[in-house]
């Protein structure tokens, strides 16, 4: 169901800056919605893409 958006992978630090909420940058401008993995590709939710910042919209997984 959401594999018509775009998906990037996070590294550690990253991925649970973003499963806290916060935002964080990108090396490479995306725009839209997109899928947020972690490094080992386990889904972490959905974020909306602002130039290169990741905002968190939808969290399905803590770490």
């Amino acid at each position: 169901a959401l594999q018509h958006l775009k998906e990037i992978s996070l590294p550690p630090t990253d991925a649970q800056k973003w499963c806290q909420g916060q935002r964080v940058a990108v090396e490479v401008p995306i725009c839209g919605l997109v899928r947020v993995y972690d490094e080992s590709q386990r889904f972490l939710g959905i974020a909306q893409t602002e130039d290169t910042v990741l905002i968190p919209t939808m969290v399905f997984a803590a770490i």
